[in-house]
C-alpha cells in the first residue's frame, strides 16, 4: 500500500511539473517570476521525493538479504525467523533459510507471550550455520507435531541447528528441533525440557526418518510410549548420536537415544543404527534399554551405555526389548558397562488393565532378545535388583529372556558383570535363556554362585584370570577361524548388511573393542 501510494504522488508531482513547463513554454510572452519559481519548487519537490523513495528502495533491499523474495533466506535476528516462517506457513515450503547468528525468541513467544507457532510441512534445506535457537516456548495439548518445526516432508534437510534453554510440551510427536521429520536432521542438537504427554517424545526430533551427528543434553519426559533421548521414534538410519541427558519415560519403548525403531506394520522395512551411545540415566516402565527402547527388523553396530537403566519390568544395557520378523535383528560391535537395574514396584497395568506385568527380565546388552543375533558384543555392567516378588525374574549377562523357540544367537561374546539379584526362585544365566545357539561365547564364573550360572549351551563359566590373562582375548581374537563352520554359514545371511567385526584388545579386567 505504501509503494502504491509513493507511486502516486511521482505520479501527481510529474502532472504538475507538465502542467507548468506545458504553459510556460504555450504562451508568446517570458516567463514570469512566479511561474519561475513554481517550476523550481515542484521540481526539488520532486527530487526530494525521488531521493526518499530511493532510500526507501534501498532499505527494502537491505530486508530482502534477510528475509526477501528469492529462495535463500538469510536469518539474523527473532523477526527474520518469525517472517520466514510465515512465508513457509503460506505456502513457500520450500523456501531454504541460512541462520547467521544465534537467536533468541523470547521476545516472540514465552509463557506470558504465548507460544511459537512451529513451521509447518517444510521441504527446503534449513542450514543453522552451528548457532543456537533459544527461548523456543511451546506448551500444548492441541494434536499436532510441535518443535522449532513441526512436521516436514520427504526432502526437507535440517543441518547444524541447536535449540538451548528452551520449553517445549506438546500432546504427542514432540522434539526440540522438529516434532516429525520425514526427511534428514544432521548435526543438530538440544539443551532443552522436552515433554510429550503422547506416543514419540525426543530431546531434538519426536520422529525422524534419517538423522545423522545429532545429541541431546536436556532432560526429557514421555508421559506415552517412545521415548528417547536424540529421538522417539526412528524410521530409517541413524548414525553418530549421543545422549548425555536423562531420559524419563512411563510407558512402552524408553532408550537412551531411541525409543521406537522400526515398524511392525510394515515387516519388510529394515531400519539401523551406527555409533550411537548413551551417558545420561535412563528410567523407562515397560522395555527400557540404554540405547534403544524397542528395536525391529534392526541392524545395530557399534552402540554402547555406560549409564545406569532402570526399569520395574525389563531393562537391557543397550537394548530393552529386540525382535526380528521377517528379517533378525543383528547386533554387532556393541557393548555394555552401565548399571542394569529392575526395580520390582508390584504387578504393573496398563491401558485398562489390557496389558499385566508381573515378570521381570534384565539382561547386560537386551532385556528380551527373541529372533535376533548377537555377534561380536560384551556385557561388564552390573545386574541387580531390589527384593523382587515377580512371578518369573530372568536374568543373564548378555539377555535376560532368550529363548530357542524364538530363535536367538550369540556369536564370539562375553559378560563379565556382577550379579546381585534378590529374589527367591530367579533364573540366573551366563549367557541368556537360549539353550543351543551360542558359539565361542565366555561369562565369568561365581559373582553369584547360587544361581544357575551356565552358557547357552549348559557350559560353566570361565575362571576370573581368564579374562585378564588373555585366554578369552586370545579366543575372541581367532573368531570365526576357531568358531563351528555351521554358524559361519548361518551368518551369510547378513552379508548384504556390510558389517565388519571389530578387532580386539587387552583392557584393564576384561577384552575390550580395538576403537574404545
Amino acid at each position: 500500500m505504501k509503494g502504491r501510494i509513493r507511486k502516486k504522488g511521482i505520479a501527481i508531482a510529474l502532472v504538475s511539473l507538465a502542467a507548468l513547463l506545458s504553459a510556460c513554454s504555450g504562451g508568446e510572452k517570458g516567463e514570469t517570476e512566479a511561474e519561475k519559481s513554481g517550476v523550481v519548487w515542484v521540481a526539488d519537490q520532486l527530487k526530494e521525493e525521488m531521493e526518499k523513495n530511493g532510500s526507501i528502495a534501498a532499505a527494502e533491499e537491505e530486508s530482502k538479504s534477510h528475509v526477501g523474495e528469492e529462495k535463500t533466506v538469510k536469518i539474523k535476528d527473532a523477526k527474520d525467523l518469525e517472517r520466514f516462517r510465515d512465508r513457509v506457513n503460506e505456502g513457500e515450503v520450500a523456501l531454504e533459510g541460512i541462520l547467521e547468528s544465534d537467536i533468541d525468541l523470547s521476545s516472540l513467544c514465552s509463557e506470558s507471550a504465548g507460544n511459537w507457532e512451529p513451521i509447518e510441512n517444510y521441504n527446503g534445506n534449513f542450514d543453522g550455520g552451528g548457532h543456537k535457537i533459544t527461548g523456543l516456548y511451546i506448551v500444548t495439548e492441541e494434536e499436532k507435531s510441535v518443535g522449532l518445526f513441526g512436521e516436514t516432508d520427504d526432502e526437507a534437510v535440517i543441518q547444524n541447528l541447536g535449540v538451548e534453554a528452551s520449553v517445549i510440551q506438546g500432546s504427542g510427536y514432540v522434539g526440540a528441533v522438529a516434532g516429525e521429520c520425514r526427511g534428514t536432521l544432521m548435526n543438530c542438537w538440544s539443551d532443552s525440557q522436552v515433554t510429550a504427554y503422547g506416543e514419540s517424545c525426543g530431546g531434538v526430533a519426536g520422529f525422524a526418518k534419517n538423522m545423522t551427528g545429532c545429541w541431546n543434553l536436556g532432560d526429557i519426559n514421555g508421559v506415552q510410549s517412545w521415548t528417547g533421548g536424540v529421538v522417539g521414534e526412528m524410521g530409517g538410519t541413524i548414525s553418530d548420536c549421543y545422549n548425555e541427558g536423562t531420559v524419563h519415560g512411563q510407558d512402552f519403548y524408553t532408550g537412551g537415544v531411541i525409543g521406537l525403531m522400526g515398524n511392525e506394520s510394515n515387516i519388510t522395512e529394515q531400519v539401523s543404527a551406527s555409533n550411537c551411545y548413551n551417558t545420561g540415566k535412563v528410567r523407562g516402565e515397560i522395555y527400557t534399554g540404554g540405547v534403544i527402547g524397542y528395536a525391529y527388523n534392526a541392524w545395530i553396530d557399534k552402540c554402547w551405555n555406560t549409564a545406569e537403566v532402570e526399569s520395574p519390568v525389563t531393562a537391557g544395557g543397550v537394548i530393552g526389548y529386540s525382535s526380528g520378523n521377517e528379517y533378525e535383528v543383528l547386533m554387532t560391535n556393541c557393548f555394555n558397562k552401565g548399571k542394569v537395574s529392575v526395580i520390582w514396584e508390584g504387578v504393573k497395568s496398563y491401558y485398562d488393565n489390557k496389558y499385566i506385568f508381573q515378570d521381570q527380565e534384565i539382561g547386560g546388552l537386551a532385556g528380551r532378545f527373541f529372533r535376533s543375533a548377537m555377534v561380536n558384543c560384551y556385557n561388564t555392567g552390573e545386574l541387580s535388583s531390589n527384593q523382587s516378588e515377580a512371578r518369573f525374574l530372568q536374568v543373564g549377562g548378555l539377555a535376560g529372556k532368550a529363548y530357542d523357540s524364538f530363535e536367538s544367537w550369540f556369536y564370539n561374546s562375553f559378560a563379565a558383570c556382577p550379579i546381585n539379584i534378590h529374589h527367591d526362585k530367579a533364573y540366573i544365566n551366563g549367557i541368556g535363556a537360549s539353550l543351543q545357539e551360542c558359539d565361542n561365547t565366555f561369562f565369568l564364573e561365581g559373582h553369584q554362585k547360587e544361581a544357575s550360572m551356565r552358557t547357552g549351551e549348559g557350559n560353566p563359566g570361565n575362571a576370573p584370570e581368564s579374562f585378564t590373562d588373555g585366554t578369552v582375548l586370545e579366543a575372541l581374537q581367532g573368531w570365526p577361524a576357531n568358531g563351528s563352520e555351521s554358524k559361519q554359514e548361518w551368518l551369510e545371511r547378513f552379508d548384504d548388511r556390510g558389517y565388519e567385526l571389530s578387532g580386539w584388545k587387552a583392557g584393564s579386567e576384561s577384552p575390550c573393542f580395538d576403537w574404545e
